[in-house]
């Protein structure tokens, strides 16, 4: 089975209180990405999310301060909320996809940040299997004003959005290779600013033990045959 997008949920506040919503039409077994943006540099978690774990701490962008986390979702999940160490502006991107491993879906993650640069590689990831979905997010101070991100390879983008004066992008791709490093260059238009870039590999669902053609014998269906 493939890894596919399902939806993706953007929240955005000036407190204390980032509020995440689920994405609309997660199934039980979705993979839930949320990344968190705050415009205060000094701003942690106090209290993550319940049921939500950290994948990617914040890699220290001198503009802002970011975030990844991860669930699998159950359907009996309420929508979450991390607590910050102080008020500020804050965004929370949370993307759900089906599709994947639901034991162990993450496959890799990794996040990095430059001070006044317009393009920042991601880090580079190896995923172990083929089929893997990268999901790349670039965050960036958005008051020098108006900006636009482009990706290298054959992204697609899911989140291009700024609020709050964080700018940010949430783009995915489906790699069709595995055991080489896979980086993807996210570039902002604009004065050139700190820029954060995490990325995440998502595991897809194994193959059904047994695969294979089926065929009916005895009113039973099971594997093909031959002779």
């Amino acid at each position: 089975m493939a890894v596919a997008f399902r939806s993706v949920a953007s929240t955005t506040g000036t407190d204390d209180s980032g509020e995440g919503t689920i994405p609309a039409g997660a199934a039980t077994g979705d993979i839930m990405i949320a990344f968190l943006a705050h415009s205060s540099s000094t701003a942690t978690i106090l209290v993550d999310a319940t049921g939500w774990d950290l994948l990617i701490a914040d890699p220290g962008p001198a503009d802002m301060s970011c975030w990844c986390y991860k669930r699998v979702f159950v359907i009996a999940d309420v929508n979450p909320t991390w607590v910050f160490s102080a008020a500020g502006n804050w965004t929370v991107d949370i993307i759900a996809y089906s599709g994947n491993d639901t034991s162990a879906p993450i496959n890799a993650s990794d996040g990095t940040q430059a001070s006044a640069v317009n393009t920042l590689a991601t880090p580079s990831l190896v995923p172990s299997v083929t089929g893997c979905m990268l999901v790349a997010y670039g965050s960036v101070d958005a008051s020098g004003g108006a900006r636009t991100w482009t990706e290298s390879g054959a992204m697609t983008e899911r989140v291009e959005a700024t609020d709050n004066a964080l700018h940010r992008l949430v783009a995915e791709e489906l790699i069709a290779t595995s055991g080489s490093g896979i980086s993807r260059d996210l570039t902002v238009s604009g004065s050139a600013q700190d820029v954060a870039a995490l990325a995440v590999l998502i595991t897809p669902a194994a193959a059904a033990a047994g695969g294979g053609e089926m065929t009916l014998r005895g009113g039973t269906w099971g594997p093909a045959v031959n002779g």
